[in-house]
Protein backbone atom coordinates (compact mmCIF):
# COMPACT_ATOMS: atom_id res chain seq x y z
CA UNK A 1 0.00 0.00 0.00
CA UNK A 2 1.14 3.49 -0.75
CA UNK A 3 1.01 6.15 1.76
CA UNK A 4 -1.42 8.20 0.09
CA UNK A 5 -4.06 5.28 0.43
CA UNK A 6 -3.36 4.95 4.68
CA UNK A 7 -3.01 8.87 4.84
CA UNK A 8 -6.01 10.27 6.98
CA UNK A 9 -8.94 12.42 5.58
CA UNK A 10 -8.39 15.96 6.13
CA UNK A 11 -11.54 17.67 7.25
CA UNK A 12 -11.09 20.14 4.14
CA UNK A 13 -11.29 17.31 1.67
CA UNK A 14 -14.33 15.99 3.38
CA UNK A 15 -15.64 19.18 3.23
CA UNK A 16 -14.80 19.16 -0.46
CA UNK A 17 -16.44 15.71 -1.34
CA UNK A 18 -19.22 16.17 1.25
CA UNK A 19 -20.72 19.42 -1.09
CA UNK A 20 -19.68 17.90 -3.76
CA UNK A 21 -21.86 14.42 -3.22
CA UNK A 22 -24.50 16.57 -2.06
CA UNK A 23 -24.52 19.12 -4.80
CA UNK A 24 -24.23 15.48 -7.48
CA UNK A 25 -27.21 13.78 -5.36
CA UNK A 26 -29.73 17.19 -5.02
CA UNK A 27 -29.19 16.93 -9.17
CA UNK A 28 -29.74 13.08 -9.12
CA UNK A 29 -33.00 13.88 -7.40
CA UNK A 30 -34.44 16.26 -8.99
CA UNK A 31 -34.43 14.61 -12.32
CA UNK A 32 -35.63 11.20 -10.45
CA UNK A 33 -38.60 13.23 -8.89
CA UNK A 34 -39.06 15.03 -12.46
CA UNK A 35 -39.84 11.79 -14.01
CA UNK A 36 -41.35 10.27 -11.22
CA UNK A 37 -43.99 13.00 -11.41
CA UNK A 38 -44.43 12.84 -14.70
CA UNK A 39 -45.30 9.26 -14.97
CA UNK A 40 -47.49 9.21 -11.90
CA UNK A 41 -50.91 8.71 -12.21
CA UNK A 42 -52.47 11.87 -12.77
CA UNK A 43 -53.80 13.45 -9.20
CA UNK A 44 -57.47 13.53 -8.22
CA UNK A 45 -59.37 17.34 -8.88
CA UNK A 46 -60.00 17.95 -5.06
CA UNK A 47 -62.23 20.65 -6.54
CA UNK A 48 -65.18 18.80 -7.50
CA UNK A 49 -66.62 16.66 -4.64
CA UNK A 50 -69.78 15.83 -6.46
CA UNK A 51 -67.79 13.38 -8.75
CA UNK A 52 -64.24 11.75 -9.41
CA UNK A 53 -62.13 13.80 -12.10
CA UNK A 54 -58.45 13.90 -12.79
CA UNK A 55 -56.25 16.34 -13.25
CA UNK A 56 -54.80 17.76 -16.13
CA UNK A 57 -50.91 16.07 -17.18
CA UNK A 58 -49.39 19.74 -16.97
CA UNK A 59 -51.71 20.25 -13.57
CA UNK A 60 -51.01 16.34 -11.65
CA UNK A 61 -47.26 17.42 -12.67
CA UNK A 62 -47.11 20.79 -11.37
CA UNK A 63 -48.82 19.30 -7.92
CA UNK A 64 -46.66 16.16 -7.96
CA UNK A 65 -43.69 18.87 -8.22
CA UNK A 66 -45.37 21.17 -4.84
CA UNK A 67 -44.32 17.40 -2.85
CA UNK A 68 -40.77 17.81 -3.75
CA UNK A 69 -39.59 19.33 -0.04
CA UNK A 70 -41.60 16.41 1.70
CA UNK A 71 -40.42 13.54 -0.79
CA UNK A 72 -36.33 15.38 0.00
CA UNK A 73 -37.16 15.05 3.10
CA UNK A 74 -38.32 11.32 3.68
CA UNK A 75 -35.43 9.69 0.78
CA UNK A 76 -33.23 12.31 0.32
CA UNK A 77 -32.20 13.27 3.66
CA UNK A 78 -31.92 9.89 5.08
CA UNK A 79 -29.78 8.83 1.97
CA UNK A 80 -27.51 11.87 2.31
CA UNK A 81 -27.08 10.50 5.94
CA UNK A 82 -26.70 7.18 4.63
CA UNK A 83 -24.11 8.62 2.26
CA UNK A 84 -21.84 10.04 5.04
CA UNK A 85 -21.94 6.80 7.16
CA UNK A 86 -21.08 4.68 4.53
CA UNK A 87 -18.25 7.08 3.24
CA UNK A 88 -17.09 7.52 6.59
CA UNK A 89 -16.79 3.23 6.81
CA UNK A 90 -15.36 2.90 3.62
CA UNK A 91 -12.05 2.77 3.83
CA UNK A 92 -11.25 -0.92 4.66
CA UNK A 93 -13.24 -1.72 1.56
CA UNK A 94 -12.67 -2.38 -2.31
CA UNK A 95 -14.07 0.38 -4.55
CA UNK A 96 -16.60 -2.97 -5.87
CA UNK A 97 -17.55 -3.41 -2.27
CA UNK A 98 -18.37 -0.22 -1.47
CA UNK A 99 -20.49 0.27 -4.41
CA UNK A 100 -22.28 -2.74 -4.44
CA UNK A 101 -23.11 -2.10 0.26
CA UNK A 102 -24.01 1.75 -0.99
CA UNK A 103 -26.40 0.41 -3.91
CA UNK A 104 -28.46 -1.71 -1.45
CA UNK A 105 -28.22 0.75 1.23
CA UNK A 106 -29.48 3.75 -0.72
CA UNK A 107 -32.74 1.80 -1.87
CA UNK A 108 -33.92 1.54 1.89
CA UNK A 109 -34.92 5.08 1.72
CA UNK A 110 -37.41 4.27 -0.91
CA UNK A 111 -39.69 2.16 1.66
CA UNK A 112 -41.90 5.52 1.63
CA UNK A 113 -43.19 5.48 -2.05
CA UNK A 114 -44.25 1.71 -1.01
CA UNK A 115 -47.72 3.62 0.23
CA UNK A 116 -47.78 5.80 -2.76
CA UNK A 117 -49.29 2.61 -4.47
CA UNK A 118 -47.68 3.69 -7.91
CA UNK A 119 -45.33 1.27 -9.42
CA UNK A 120 -43.47 4.47 -11.98
CA UNK A 121 -43.13 6.50 -9.45
CA UNK A 122 -41.07 3.86 -7.24
CA UNK A 123 -39.11 2.45 -10.41
CA UNK A 124 -38.04 6.33 -11.31
CA UNK A 125 -36.72 7.07 -7.64
CA UNK A 126 -35.35 3.90 -7.75
CA UNK A 127 -33.26 4.10 -11.23
CA UNK A 128 -32.49 7.37 -10.01
CA UNK A 129 -30.78 6.15 -6.25
CA UNK A 130 -28.77 3.02 -8.58
CA UNK A 131 -27.66 5.53 -10.73
CA UNK A 132 -26.08 7.77 -7.55
CA UNK A 133 -25.27 5.06 -5.84
CA UNK A 134 -23.33 3.24 -8.77
CA UNK A 135 -22.13 5.60 -10.98
CA UNK A 136 -21.81 8.89 -9.28
CA UNK A 137 -20.84 8.47 -6.18
CA UNK A 138 -17.64 9.19 -5.33
CA UNK A 139 -15.67 7.20 -2.58
CA UNK A 140 -14.40 9.26 -0.48
CA UNK A 141 -10.82 7.65 -0.61
CA UNK A 142 -10.11 8.78 -4.17
CA UNK A 143 -10.05 12.41 -2.69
Amino acid sequence: MSTAETAPITPVQFGRWLVRSVGIYLVVFACGWSVASAISPRALDQSQTDTISHLSFVESFVTYLTYTPTILLYIGGPTLVLVVLLALGQPQLSNGSFRLLSTVVLLLPLWFLLLVGSGGMLLAMAAAQLLYATVLMSPLASQ
